[in-house]
């Protein structure tokens, strides 16, 4: 997967490469019934896996995130911490034989540190291109 774009974010737009690596590998197990679709990516720089569930109509695949593992990090920015609570992830893509190429959305709200009352500071919206190969 490749990072091509972030927006928002707050102070965090500024930190995004110590935390989000530009480019990361990962597992994608898929079970298909149908059009209907279930996946686990699993990303090998944090470990993060989250559930998606989708359609699969033709050569094109839809899917959005039902759970993940764990969904809070903690960003140290210039003005201090910030909490990134991931939202939600999707994931489109098209198959060309045995290779799946497309683009995840993911979408954080940024808070204030933990500590005390936390205030909605912002949301970070991250862009991943990526190819898998079917194997």
């Amino acid at each position: 997967m490749t990072l091509v774009g972030t927006s928002g974010g707050e102070c965090v737009g500024a930190v995004i490469p110590s935390f989000l690596p530009t480019n990361d590998l990962g597992t994608v197990t898929m079970v298909q019934d149908g059009a209907d679709l279930l996946a686990t990516l699993t990303m090998e720089s944090t470990g993060l896996a989250c559930k998606y569930s989708g359609t699969n109509t033709g050569s094109n695949l839809t899917m959005n995130a039902t759970s993940c593992d764990r969904t809070g990090l903690i960003v140290q920015c210039v003005g201090g911490a910030r909490e990134l609570r991931l939202v939600g992830s999707s994931v489109v893509g098209t198959w060309n034989g045995n290779e799946l190429s497309g683009i995840t959305t993911s979408t954080y709200n940024v808070f204030t540190p933990p500590e005390g009352l936390q205030t909605g500071v912002g949301s970070l919206v991250a862009t991943h291109r990526f190819t898998a190969t079917r194997r």
